[in-house]
C-alpha cells in the first residue's frame, strides 16, 4: 500500500534539501514495515516549500493497522518525529 503526506518546511530556518537528506522513514508500529519511501520537494511561497512523502508500506498481520507518529532517520545521524494523529 502506499500513501502521501504532505507538509510544509520553512526554507528560511532549515536550508539543507530533504530529497537528499533523508536516509530512511519508519512508524512507531512494529506490525507496519516501510518498504520504499520518496520525498520530493515543489512550490515555495512565503519561505516555505511544500514536501510530498511518499511512503510505501506493508503489514506483518492482518489486523487493521494504524500508526501515530513517523519517525524521519537523516542520514546525518539525527532524527526528527512527527505525528500523525492530529
Amino acid at each position: 500500500m502506499s500513501f502521501n503526506i504532505f507538509a510544509a518546511e520553512n526554507v528560511k530556518t532549515h536550508t539543507s534539501n530533504l530529497e537528499n537528506s533523508v536516509d530512511y522513514i519508519e512508524l512507531n508500529n512494529p506490525n507496519i514495515e516501510v518498504m520504499n519511501f520518496k520525498v520530493n520537494t515543489g512550490f515555495n511561497q512565503d519561505n516555505y516549500e511544500l514536501v510530498n512523502f511518499v511512503i510505501d508500506v506493508t503489514s506483518t498481520t492482518t489486523n487493521i493497522e494504524q500508526a501515530k507518529e513517523m519517525i524521519i532517520h537523516f542520514k546525518d545521524g539525527s532524527k526528527n518525529h512527527i505525528i500523525l494523529d492530529k
